[in-house]
């Protein structure tokens, strides 16, 4: 790759700047340019002019000022934030898991691949020095400069780790009308907010949009927490649009379609679409060692509000969580996955695992401290075993709340940053609070994650992830189509 694209600094700049999470991002400097010859830049129009995958790595976050999508602001503090996911095109989710799409939003397993070729190559090269003598001796010094460059970008958390937090908070706000086709319509309104804090770097993310089947509009709002690296967390806000959707619809032919099953069956999707990977290539890997995610997860906390069934449907895998302000009081929507449940327990027992004491909580093997993530395949090895009886499982706990629009008056799914050193209702009474103060809700989650962050080392030093979502009266189909 190097060889042939080395030789065209610009395009070469160009293909980075698409691949953020290429392990040679770090050499890209600026914008890219548009290459000379009339052919490159024939390819370069049609790359610049396809269906983009909104990226989630740590890059600063530019206010979009386009119709139905969120308008960001962050606040002035430090320098590598998170940009969010915001509404999917219609033709992102036609073509997400096609064509070029398909790479950049792969991109982190594909990085994850080079570490174990660059160190074969670097071996391979080695090798025919000693023995043979055949490859020309640019190869080795080629290897090796990948190898290094792989290890460097490896280590890049120990170089930007700080001694203080970076408590940036990039926030995101959007609107859209949820409802079935001829019927009564409803407003709502979210707010996302998201801070790196003592994190070398963030590894969550999340989803807010409105997902249209054709006959009916649903809101769909989730963070992915992840642990290990971003990896996971960054492809499974995309992952989760394109498989919904392509269920959704497909439902919408029939019977009115079954949100909570369908939602429950889309996160096992999810999970089985991130073991294949790209072109089903993580299935020939060994899970325990060679596979990107084997040791990178994340959990997974998504809401799917119906309005025609007036049903707030949750899908939880991990220790995120979803609440429900009703008339104050806090509703909870879903229950951490710890190793040390009953349930959790005797599964990783039968699986082969152990539960130990590590540090100040339970773990697995003396690892991961999650029961259910989404990822973390190397727990999820034994070939005696299907997914779902594995010592870490993605199988999602479902719940169904039914959604009283008079007495609910908020929902906020959010990360375990966020209750580390807060409760469930000491989050809704934080937010009911500075929203009954008139305050705009974007500087109440604002002031959510600076509260919920810790000064000094202690509880609070993990990324912090909120998503606020208020809803309006309903209102006649007529006025929701004018």
């Amino acid at each position: 790759f190097w060889l042939k694209f080395g030789s065209r600094p610009a395009l070469f700049r160009g293909m980075l700047s698409r691949v953020r999470a290429a392990p040679f991002a770090a050499l890209a400097v600026g914008s890219p340019d548009t290459p000379d010859d009339s052919a490159q830049r024939g390819w370069w129009r049609r790359w610049q002019s396809g269906p983009r995958i909104p990226p989630l790595v740590l890059c600063e976050g530019d206010a979009r000022s386009d119709r139905g999508e969120p308008r960001k602001r962050s606040s002035p503090a430090a320098d590598s934030v998170l940009r969010f996911l915001t509404k999917p095109h219609a033709s992102h989710l036609r073509d997400v898991l096609s064509g070029w799409p398909s790479v950049t939003m792969w991109a982190p397993f594909w990085r994850g691949t080079l570490y174990p070729v660059a160190g074969f190559a670097f071996l391979v090269v080695c090798a025919d020095a000693f023995l043979f003598q055949a490859l020309p001796l640019s190869a080795r010094a080629a290897t090796g400069f990948g190898l290094v460059l792989c290890v460097l970008e490896s280590m890049r958390g120990f170089f930007t780790a700080g001694t203080t937090p970076c408590k940036k908070v990039v926030s995101e706000e959007g609107a859209g009308v949820l409802g079935a086709a001829g019927a009564s319509h409803i407003d709502v309104r979210w707010y996302c907010a998201g801070m790196r804090g003592w994190r070398p770097t963030m590894e969550d993310s999340h989803i807010s949009t409105v997902l249209d089947c054709g006959t009916q509009q649903f809101g769909l709002f989730g963070v992915f927490d992840g642990h290990g690296g971003w990896q996971v967390s960054y492809i499974a806000p995309t992952l989760i649009v394109d498989l919904l959707t392509k269920r959704l619809r497909t439902a919408a032919g029939g019977a009115e379609p079954d949100l909570s099953v369908l939602l429950e069956e889309t996160v096992k999707a999810m999970d089985d679409a991130l073991l294949g990977g790209p072109f089903g290539l993580g299935r020939l890997m060994p899970l325990h060692s060679l596979h990107p995610f084997s040791r990178t997860g994340s959990t997974s906390c998504i809401t799917a509000v119906d309005y025609a069934r007036r049903q707030i449907v949750v899908a939880n895998t991990g220790d995120s969580r979803a609440v429900v302000s009703r008339r104050g009081r806090a509703i909870a929507l879903s229950e951490d996955h710890k190793p040390e449940d009953s349930e959790e327990f005797d599964r990783i027992l039968k699986a082969g695992g152990r539960v130990v004491w590590s540090g100040p909580c339970w773990r697995i093997d003396g690892g991961l401290n999650l029961s259910r993530a989404l990822g973390d395949f190397v727990y999820k090895a034994n070939p005696a075993l299907p997914m779902c009886e594995q010592k870490v499982v993605a199988t999602p706990t479902m719940l169904v709340h039914n959604w009283d629009l008079e007495q609910d008056e908020f929902l906020i799914v959010a990360c375990d940053g966020i209750f580390e050193r807060l409760s469930r209702q000491d989050v809704v009474d934080h937010v009911r609070k500075g929203l009954a103060d008139g305050r705009e809700p974007g500087h109440v989650l604002q002031e959510l994650l600076h509260r919920c962050c810790a000064t000094s080392p202690g509880l609070g030093m993990d990324n912090e992830t909120a998503v606020l979502v208020q809803w309006s009266a309903p209102h006649a189909w007529q006025e929701a189509s004018a």
